[in-house]
């Protein structure tokens, strides 16, 4: 037993001298890395850290198109038509003075010429291509005469393009303007012949639309006056004009010219060309507004017409703008006036 104390003690004693050491191993903070300041050399310029600057892009302002509809009437076209001088039959309506026509007829009618194109509808994009010197293929339903009656065009918002039949894919959309009337589209053929390069003119002469596979800068001929001859024509016969009886204006206004009336509204491009030509020629006229003026309406709907502008000359009216049947309207209202019957 006191072996065992003395033992104790033993260690006791050890452990009081160990101690002390221990507490003195003081632990030292670690102290920072202090970043060695680099000094530029003399003459130049501290080096400034880049700035990112952020890109701002502008916002794109998305603009929607507004294409104006237009509703017009469309009337059959009489006038003969030669291709390369001689007569051909091709279905065409009159609008505003202008003949429209199906892009597959034209394709019939150019067939064996150099200028010869073919027509492809593409149904996935709703689109018309027009292949140049792609091979006519024939259809039953391709140059059928047109039923006669007025029919109502509407504007054709159906995008046409071109291509070489060599390559197809490589397109150009194709500036024209068409109607659809009675589930067909009708292009002017004027724009048809700039895009494919085919001439369109008009003889005055002969009142005939002429077609020239061989010169596309055809030109009209102009109406050649006779020395020491006076002619003037019968505006009825020729155009879609309605004599008047009732509501006939002078054919002589004390100026020598007959009295003019346009009716339209501002919103009718036609209406607007109608002013522009006979402002062009310095031709009085009174211009009434279907729309914003009190009572024109009511005088309007007593011609029974459906479309504007309503163009009353002297005695004659017609529906649309037609700018040769308005000079042979007025040449007749001469003769009118000097008591001779129109020829």
């Amino acid at each position: 037993m006191k072996r065992k104390l003395a033992l104790v003690l033993v260690m006791i004693m050890v452990l009081t001298a160990v101690m002390p050491v221990f507490a003195e191993q003081e632990t030292k903070p670690v102290e920072p890395a202090v970043k060695e300041e680099v000094k530029p050399e003399e003459g130049k310029e501290e080096a400034k850290p880049e700035e990112v600057k952020e890109e701002v892009k502008p916002v794109e302002e998305k603009v929607e198109e507004v294409v104006e509809i237009e509703e017009v009437k469309a009337l059959v076209s009489k006038q003969p038509v030669t291709l390369d001088g001689k007569d051909v039959v091709i279905g065409a309506y009159n609008i505003a003075g202008e003949n429209y026509v199906k892009l597959r007829d034209v394709s019939a009618l150019l067939k064996e010429t150099d200028v010869k194109f073919s027509v492809i509808f593409e149904e996935e994009k709703n689109e018309v291509l027009l292949v140049v010197k792609g091979a006519y293929e024939a259809n039953e339903e391709d140059l059928k005469a047109l039923p006669e009656g007025e029919k109502t065009a509407i504007s054709s918002l159906q995008p046409v393009k071109k291509a070489k039949v060599e390559d197809k894919e490589k397109t150009e959309a194709v500036e024209i303007k068409g109607f659809n009337i009675d589930g067909f589209n009708y292009y002017r053929l004027r724009d048809l012949g700039k895009a494919l390069e085919f001439g369109v003119a008009f003889d005055f002469n002969k009142n005939t639309v002429l077609i020239s596979s061989k010169e596309k800068e055809l030109k009209d001929i102009e109406k050649i006056k006779e020395e020491g001859k006076e002619e003037v024509k019968d505006p009825t016969k020729l155009f879609e004009v309605d004599m008047l009886t009732d509501l006939a204006l002078k054919a002589d206004n004390g100026e020598g010219q007959p009295e003019i009336v346009v009716y339209g509204h501002d919103e009718c491009p036609y209406c607007i060309e109608v002013k522009e030509y006979l402002n062009g020629k310095n031709i009085k006229f009174t211009y009434k507004n279907t729309r914003t003026e009190e009572g024109v309406r009511a005088e309007y709907d007593k011609f029974g017409k459906k479309y504007v502008p309503v163009v009353i000359v002297g005695p004659y009216l017609m529906e649309g703008f037609n700018a040769e049947a308005i000079d042979v309207c007025i040449e007749a209202c001469k003769l009118i006036a000097a008591e001779k019957p129109a020829k």
